[in-house]
């Protein structure tokens, strides 16, 4: 029997739907920075308000089935410190991303208990982390990447 590759394409398509391995990472850019440039009619064009150079590409790995059961309990409950910390624990590494305050590029560092260093992905807006946690759940098989229109 002939071995078959997934295509990117086929890929992003399957992406919630069939299994992610735990050992696999996958990069993803949160849709707060790909926002469309609008033309004159409010319609978006093929140009993006961030260039692709200063878009932070996020590189990630699923939960584990425990990490998926502690992250719907504490989503359950609401707690927001929580999510922050799951979330955290799994982004590897990061690309693009710059401090609007020092004009720098912010470089990666991983946390001893690993995960991104904590002061560091403490300064993402939440709304981003929030975004990376719904992409993460979606690969990770606990909500349908569709629906949630990632």
């Amino acid at each position: 029997m002939e071995k078959r590759m997934l295509t990117p394409e086929v890929r992003a398509a399957l992406l919630s739907k069939i299994p992610f391995s735990v050992n696999a990472t996958t990069e993803y850019t949160p849709k707060p920075y790909m926002t469309k440039i609008k033309d004159s009619e409010g319609k978006d064009t093929d140009e993006y308000s961030i260039p692709e150079e200063f878009r932070p590409v996020f590189t990630v790995r699923p939960f584990t089935k425990q990490e998926s059961y502690d992250v719907k309990k504490v989503c359950t409950k609401g707690e927001e410190k929580g999510i922050q910390e799951w979330t955290r624990k799994v982004v590897i590494g990061w690309k693009n991303m710059f401090d609007a305050g020092t004009l720098e590029e912010i470089e990666y560092k991983a946390d001893p208990s690993g995960g991104a260093d904590k002061d560091y992905f403490g300064t993402i807006p939440e709304y981003v982390v929030a975004d990376i946690l719904m992409y993460v759940s979606s690969i990770s098989g606990i909500l349908d990447k569709d629906k949630l229109g990632l």
